[in-house]
C-alpha cells in the first residue's frame, strides 16, 4: 500500500513554490525574531506534508468509491488489567478525549464526533494548535466548537516550545474565546517538562486572573468530576452569513 500510495499520490505531488510559501508565512504570522529566510525550511516542510496528506486521502477515497470491499475479521479486543486504586475522579464523567496527529485528520471524524456526542459524550480537542491542518484551516474546529465540541491548547505552546506557529494560534484562539483547558502533557523532566506556571503566568497575562483560574483549575476539575463546565464561551456557528442591511433611498425635499 505504501508503494501504491508512494507511486499515484506522492509522486504527483509538486513542492511548495516561493509564493505558497510567502502567503504561508504571512498566514502563521511567525514572530518577530523569525525572518523568512529562517522559517522556510519548516514552511517548506509543513506545506509539503499537508499537501501529500490531501493527495493520499483523495487517491484512498477514490479507490473506496470504486471498489466493493467486504471485511469479515473481527477487530482484536485485549483486555487491559489495570489498578482501580489509581483511578481518581468521576468514572461517568461524560468527556472523551480526541487526539489528532500531528499532520492529519482522519476523513470520518466529523462522523466520528457527531457520534460520540449522540453516545452522550463531550469530545475534547486536545493540542489543536500543534495539528497543521487545523492552524492552515481552523474553519473546521470552529465548526465542531459550535457543535459542542471543547478545545485544549498545550502549556508549552504559549510558551513556544512547538515553534512560532503553534504559539500563535494558541495565543489567537485564547483572545477569541475557543479555549476551554490548558493541559501540561508532559512526559518527562527536560525535553517536554510540567511548566504549567509559566503558562499560567502568560494566560492571566493576556486574559486576566479569571480566565487563567478557568482553563487551568476549574474546568479541568468540573470535567474532571463530571459537571458541566463552569466556564465556556459561545462558540459563533462559523457558516452563518452576517445579516444584510438594504441601502434605503433617501429623499430629499425642498
Amino acid at each position: 500500500m505504501d508503494k501504491l500510495l508512494e507511486t499515484e499520490a506522492d509522486s504527483k505531488i509538486a513542492d511548495p513554490t516561493a509564493a505558497e510559501l510567502q502567503a504561508y508565512y504571512k498566514q502563521q504570522k511567525g514572530n518577530a525574531s523569525e525572518s523568512f529566510d529562517q522559517a522556510q525550511p519548516r514552511l517548506k516542510n509543513e506545506l509539503k506534508q499537508i499537501k501529500l496528506r490531501s493527495a493520499r486521502e483523495a487517491y484512498l477515497k477514490v479507490l473506496r468509491d470504486s471498489a466493493v470491499v467486504r471485511i469479515f475479521l473481527e477487530p482484536p479486543k485485549v483486555k487491559v488489567n489495570y489498578d482501580p486504586s489509581r483511578l481518581k475522579g468521576n468514572a461517568n464523567a461524560p468527556i472523551t478525549i480526541v487526539e489528532f496527529a500531528d499532520f492529519a485528520i482522519p476523513p470520518s471524524m466529523d462522523d466520528t464526533l457527531h457520534q460520540l456526542q449522540l453516545a452522550g459524550l463531550s469530545p475534547i480537542l486536545t493540542h489543536p494548535e500543534r495539528n497543521a491542518l487545523l492552524r492552515t484551516k481552523p474553519q473546521k474546529m470552529y465548526r465542531w466548537l459550535h457543535q459542542g465540541c471543547y478545545a485544549q491548547i498545550t502549556a508549552l505552546s504559549l510558551l513556544g516550545r512547538f515553534g512560532s506557529s503553534a504559539q500563535h494560534r494558541a495565543e489567537q484562539w485564547l483572545d477569541e474565546d475557543r479555549i476551554h483547558f490548558v493541559a501540561s502533557d508532559a512526559h518527562n523532566v527536560k525535553g517536554r517538562p510540567l511548566q504549567l506556571r509559566a503558562a499560567f503566568d502568560v494566560v492571566a497575562k493576556r486574559r486576566g486572573e479569571e480566565v487563567a483560574q478557568a482553563l487551568f483549575r476549574d474546568n479541568p476539575l468540573a470535567a474532571f468530576e463530571g459537571r458541566s463546565l463552569p466556564y465556556e464561551p459561545e462558540q459563533l456557528d462559523p457558516s452563518a452569513q452576517p445579516p444584510q442591511y438594504r441601502r434605503r433611498k433617501r429623499f430629499l425635499f425642498f
